[in-house]
């Protein structure tokens, strides 16, 4: 078995970037918190674990704060998966983590025989498509 480990990473946008057309490109409100867990699942426990993220998934989507809860499968490695949660704010995801639900998480991660990849981004930022083409039209 192995101990898990939290890599904190904090993504810091630049302030004021501007789209081109005078508005701003991030949003500075607040701190969203945005996670990811890597992780690969030995085939015998695959279905387990499955079933386990996708009941936890849909109680954590129904919590304060959470954007977004969604699992993914890579196409090219079949026994490797990825858990991506967004949260409104730190406080938000600090609920999260001392919830029942995030117990239960932390349960499954013990089927798998390799420590699984975790990274917590504080974002201060974000943009969209007019960030993308302000760019291109640079």
């Amino acid at each position: 078995m192995y101990s898990l480990k939290i890599a904190v990473r904090r993504t810091l946008m630049a302030a004021g970037d501007a789209v081109g057309d005078g508005s701003r490109a991030w949003d500075k409100e607040r701190v969203m918190i945005i996670t990811s867990i890597r992780m690969t699942v030995p085939q015998e426990k695959r279905q387990e674990l499955l079933q386990t993220i996708n009941t936890l998934a849909s109680s954590m989507r129904k919590e304060r704060g959470c954007r977004a809860c969604d699992f993914y499968m890579d196409i090219e490695h079949a026994d490797t998966f990825l858990l991506i949660e967004e949260w409104d704010a730190e406080e938000d995801f600090d609920r999260h983590i001392r919830s029942t639900a995030f117990s239960a998480l932390l349960g499954a991660l013990t089927l798998l025989n390799e420590r699984p990849d975790v990274r917590i981004n504080a974002v201060s930022g974000t943009a969209g498509m007019e960030k993308i083409k302000a760019v291109r039209a640079a």
